[in-house]
């Protein structure tokens, strides 16, 4: 049996969707796993401890910048550590975040803004600088101006960060949209609209990168967030480092991965600019879609009878309560159907059908195809 260590370096979503890929594809192969805290003071000690076979490392963080040099010759994959601190020996899968970036502007640029900036990470790290240049390119072939906010402070100091957001904010033309470098970042920026007295996302729209649940639906309106493919990076991590165990790979392996989808949430609803009530109704669905929720209850948002709300649904959206809702369970069903590991009757009870013969009448009346063949 072989021993893996996996050296995590942040707790968070994206990070656990990682770490979920791995085990799915080192379980198969009954690998002695050990999931251990990456410090660089230690890794003498732990690899003359464990005598592992191989090792991964999320090195998202940033924190631990250490290369194959320090694992002493074991066979590694690193997951996300920028490529410039590697050797050229050192086999990697690395986020594109050009792709990322591509899709949470197609998302902002469409609510038509007359100004679209970029929220920087406070801390310089490569793939900021990378999102941030993908961003420029984007807006500036799209007949806009770049403009860039660069914080001064750390984001976990919430007043002094949002008081330096609200500033900037209130130097652009408005409509606005603002690209935030991460998650973290960008639930700041919608606070710091509410500090401002800006409507999220009547003013500034706003989009977030890593689609990291905890934090987007802390903000008010929950923040809008392009998710990279964090489990396949993880899964293609061991992928790759079972050929380096086997020798069968005996050059560097050195990949990158995005295949990103978009969580719309309230901070980019820009269809419902002009009527808060059905951005609440949307809201509504949105948090609701894999529970047994009715087209009451999505109407009872509005403060108004039920035809007047059903016509003002539809003037916001372009569909009615009930197509709302089949549309949200269709897009949050093909999202779960990316993920190899879950079953399909699973994907069914996530969103909101008792058996999977329902959900499967139910996806080939959405797309005219089986819910297996999205898979295939």
């Amino acid at each position: 049996m072989k021993t893996v260590i996996y050296f995590k370096t942040i707790e968070n979503s994206p990070a656990r969707r990682k770490m979920a890929g791995f085990l799915d594809y080192a379980r198969l192969q009954g690998w002695n796993i050990q999931i251990v805290l990456a410090n660089p003071d230690d890794l003498h000690a732990i690899l003359d401890f464990w005598k592992p076979d191989g090792c991964v490392v999320n090195a998202a963080s940033g924190n631990n910048n250490f290369n194959g040099a320090a694992l002493e010759g074991v066979p590694s994959v690193f997951i996300d550590r920028p490529p410039v601190s590697l050797r050229p020996s050192d086999s990697y899968i690395y986020h594109d975040s050009a792709q990322s970036v591509r899709l949470a502007l197609r998302e902002l640029l469409r609510t038509n803004p007359r100004s679209c900036a970029y929220a920087s990470w406070p801390v310089p790290h490569p793939w900021d600088a990378e999102r941030r240049k993908e961003y420029e390119r984007i807006v500036r072939i799209n007949g806009l101006e770049p403009c860039v906010f660069e914080p001064r402070c750390g984001v976990e100091d919430a007043a002094r960060i949002q008081t330096e957001i609200a500033g900037f904010l209130a130097s652009l033309p408005r409509p606005a949209a603002v690209l935030a470098a991460a998650d973290p970042l960008g639930v700041q920026v919608v606070s710091a609209c509410r500090l401002a007295r800006l409507s999220v996302p009547d003013e500034v729209a706003v989009v977030g990168i890593d689609n990291d649940e905890e934090l987007c639906e802390t903000a008010c309106p929950a923040l809008s967030s392009v998710a990279p493919d964090h489990f396949h990076a993880g899964r293609r991590a061991a992928e790759i480092l079972e050929k380096l165990m086997e020798k069968r790979q005996h050059r560097p392996v050195r990949e990158t991965y995005a295949s990103p989808t978009l969580t719309r949430r309230g901070s980019s609803l820009h269809i419902l600019r002009r009527d808060s009530q059905a951005l609440a109704a949307m809201e509504k669905i949105r948090a609701s879609v894999c529970g047994n929720i009715a087209v009451k209850s999505i109407l009872g948002q509005f403060n108004c009878s039920r035809r007047n709300a059903e016509y003002r649904f539809r003037a916001a959206t372009g569909m009615s309560p009930a197509e709302a809702l089949r549309k949200a369970r269709y897009e949050r069903a093909r999202e779960l159907l990316k993920r190899e590991d879950m079953k399909i009757s699973t994907v069914a009870n996530l969103c909101g059908y008792s058996s999977p013969a329902a959900f499967s009448r139910f996806f080939k009346a959405m797309s005219g195809a089986s819910p297996r063949s999205v898979r295939t």
